[in-house]
């Protein structure tokens, strides 16, 4: 993915399960931005995963978990509309 410009002035959002990998978000944004993607920077959603067993559905059901996912998707989507507004 890094050599095909697959992400060039693309809006991406940033996910991470480890509140142990505290500089994960970080070292993604960074290799992202040199790929040329366009990282929103209030699309980010941390939820910790470490030594779970949960599935998509539970995460999806949880009301914390899911408000933050829904919350970073949906700024997401607004940068996303604003570019092709914007194009």
């Amino acid at each position: 993915m890094v050599g095909s410009g697959a992400f060039v002035e693309k809006p991406v959002a940033l996910f991470n399960a480890s509140s142990r990998a505290v500089h994960a978000r970080d070292s993604l944004k960074e290799t992202l931005t040199m790929m040329s993607a366009l990282v929103v920077e209030n699309a980010y959603a941390e939820i910790d995963l470490i030594g779970s067993q949960i599935s998509a559905d539970e995460i999806a059901a949880d009301p914390q978990k899911s408000a933050l996912l829904r919350s970073a998707l949906s700024v997401l989507c607004d940068a996303a509309i604003n570019m092709r507004v914007d194009a």
